[in-house]
């Protein structure tokens, strides 16, 4: 199903990016639609700017992440090819709150289609990613500031599992 209503991520979009509007987001791509693979994921993801990626978890924990300047495959390179994006956040749905990049900080990790989209050293997700045993560890240290605690997004439990992952 649908994830909850997140204006308040468009409106901090909407700061920083006075082109942006409402109407012009569309749904890129649903797991429970299109299938958990990253694959698939990355064919209609790829190559395209203001990405964000909404994951809900299985403790009903809505977070994610936003890239200005999007996601890329790069199948041939050992870890991929790191990039800095000033734009990028992570965010909370369930304590409203925004994580912004640490200014200069690579975060934007272009990587083999084996892995999903990828905030570099914070937040990430493999392939077949709605299975049940295909758990997730994340850490927002460092390369995003605002967080008290930094698991906060996901209850304070370093570990999920993917419900549903949404990117428009």
């Amino acid at each position: 199903g649908q994830i909850d209503s997140i204006d308040f991520i468009f409106n901090h979009i909407r700061k920083y990016d006075k082109l942006l509007k409402i109407n012009n987001i569309s749904l890129l791509y649903r797991g429970s639609r299109d299938g958990d693979d990253t694959i698939t994921c990355h064919e209609l993801c790829d190559n395209k700017q203001n990405v964000l990626i909404i994951i809900k978890s299985n403790a009903d924990y809505i977070f994610g992440g936003y890239s200005k300047i999007g996601f890329k495959t790069i199948n041939n390179l050992l870890g991929g090819d790191v990039k800095s994006d000033d734009n990028s956040f992570l965010f909370s749905k369930n304590l409203t709150k925004i994580y912004p990049v640490n200014k200069g900080k690579k975060v934007i990790q272009h990587t083999e289609n084996k892995y999903g989209l990828c905030f570099y050293d914070s937040l990430s997700f493999s392939d077949n990613y709605m299975e049940k045993n295909n758990s997730f560890g994340f850490s927002i240290q460092e390369k995003f500031n605002e967080f008290n605690n930094e698991f906060e997004m996901n209850g304070g439990s370093k570990y999920f599992t993917i419900k549903e992952l949404e990117v428009f």
